[in-house]
This record gives C-alpha cells, structure tokens and sequence, in this order.
C-alpha cells in the first residue's frame, strides 16, 4: 500500500510510504521513467505521507496510525538511513512539512485538532517540540500548505470540510479565516482531504471527498473568497495535484479512476477534460512537476 509520494528535485529519485508495512521506500528514476527499488527502512505507526526538508537531505513522515511525525536521513547517493528523530505529535498525524527557512516542521493532528511546531535541527536531523496550534473542535486538520514567501499556511479540514487560513508570525499561526469547502451543508460521508496553492499564490484548491469535487479559493487580504467547486466525475478524490501552469489531476480512490482538468492561471476555474480508468484504487497521483 505506498499511499503517498514524494519526489526529490535534485536527484531522479522517489520515496514512498509503504503504509501497509510501516516501511519507507526509496526508488530510482530510470532514464526510460521505470522505477527500481533500492532501499527500505522501518517507519512504524502506519505512515500516510512523506515530504523532503529544503536541503533534500531528510525525508520527514507523519505516520497516522500511531500519531507520529518522523525524520529520515538521506546519504550522498539519496539512499535512506534509520530514523534519526522521533516525536509524538498526535493522534492520527496526517502532514508533516518543513518551513521555508528549514528550521521548523509543522504537523497536523485530525485526532486532536491540533497543529505541531517542531523545532528542526538541519546539521543532526533533529526534532522537538516547541509548540501546537489547536484549531476549531471537531474540524480535524489533515494537510498544510505554505504560500511561497511562508508568510501565509492554509490547512484543509477532514472532519469539518473546511479551509483554515493562517498568518505565519514567528513560530506560531494566528488565524484569518475558516470557511466550508463545500457549496451545501456538510452530509454524512463529506469529508475534506487535500489542499494546494498555485505557484503564484493567487488561488487554493480543496477536494471533497463524499461532495466528490473541487473547491476553488482566490486568495484575498483577509483570507480566501469561494470561486466555485468542480465535480471530480468520480468517487472519492483522496489526492489531487498541480502539474505546471495549466493541469490538475485528481485520483479518485473508490471509482478507480483519474481526472483531468485544464486549469486557468487568470481565473483559476477548471475545465474537465476526461478521466482515465485505472486497474486499482490510487490513493496519490503526480509527477516531478507537482505542487
């Protein structure tokens, strides 16, 4: 079950969660775009997401069935070592994600409504906690993004199907904003799942799971304003992504399927371009090129 990737943009190389044996995998990128394994470590806990810190030389993990945020040192060939720290960032940890200046991680916490500050040393691989950001009861935070110039974090909600805007000061989020992503009241089986924001910081993205569909937000001064929502044309879109300028792809887990749009850079809506069946159930989609 590799649930979710993570691509390095120095080296043709790939690491993957294998939630399903608490592993981490790490892969190479044939020069033919075939992948060839090359190295597995324990990650316990069942990990359900991967990112790489600014420098590229630790992988960082949220592992959500134990509540666990992990970094992962990575060697000169990008081969992957033991866990070099381990801290307890709550329950159902979904997201765990380096800031721009590379010396905190942020992880959020569904199971206590929470968001966890690491403090991160670059020269061990060290994390500690510094502080948390407890959001609105019951929202469950699942998944952070960052604008470019980390001034602003927008976080997608799971349980409460909303968007929580925040000001990043210092080492702390203050909130601007929380708003639905959904065009109706919250059903049974609604649940937020993944957030991402354009290269030039003007328009957020949520997928609904239940709803089944896109929201699209334009970034104002005082947070977000609602554009619209896209219907994916399938079931349960648990991952989405932006690749370059003018696509985003859905993967909808429980239709088996993938949607394709063209989105616009001006207005930031999206056109429907068809979908892709696909033999399995995919919980992530992307390329080298996602965001």
């Amino acid at each position: 079950m590799p649930s979710y990737l993570c691509f390095a943009k120095k080296q043709p190389r790939v690491l993957a969660v294998v939630e399903g044996e608490d592993q981490l995998a790490m892969l190479h990128i044939t020069e033919t775009g075939s992948l060839q394994l090359e190295t597995r470590v324990a990650c316990p806990g069942g990990p359900a997401y991967i990112s790489l810190d600014q420098s590229e030389n630790f992988a960082l993990t949220a592992s959500y069935g134990s509540g666990e945020t992990r970094v992962f040192p990575l060697g000169p060939q990008g081969e992957l070592g033991e866990a070099s720290s381990t801290v307890t960032t709550g329950k159902y940890t979904h997201c765990a994600l380096a800031s721009s200046n590379n010396e905190r991680i942020f992880a959020t916490s569904k199971g206590t409504d929470k968001i966890a500050i690491l403090n991160f040393d670059q020269k061990s691989g060290t994390a500690t906690e510094l502080t948390t950001v407890e959001t609105s009861a019951g929202c469950g935070p699942r998944h952070i993004v960052f604008s470019s110039d980390h001034t602003r974090a927008y976080v997608a909600c799971e349980n409460g199907c909303s968007l929580i805007v925040y000001s990043v000061e210092g080492d702390s989020l203050v909130e601007m904003a929380q708003t639905s992503t959904l065009p109706r009241p919250q059903q049974e089986g609604d649940t937020g799942s993944d957030v991402h924001i354009s290269s030039d910081d003007k328009f957020i993205y949520v997928s609904n799971r239940g709803h089944d569909s896109i929201a699209i937000f334009r970034t104002t001064a005082k947070g977000v304003e609602l554009i619209g929502h896209e219907s994916t044309r399938g079931e349960v879109p648990r991952h989405f992504n932006l690749l370059g300028e003018e696509m985003l792809v859905a993967a909808n887990q429980e239709s088996s399927s993938l949607s394709f749009f063209k989105r616009d850079s001006n207005t930031g809506t999206l056109n429907f371009l068809g979908l892709c069946d696909l033999p399995e159930r995919p919980f992530w989609v992307g390329n080298r090129e996602s965001r």
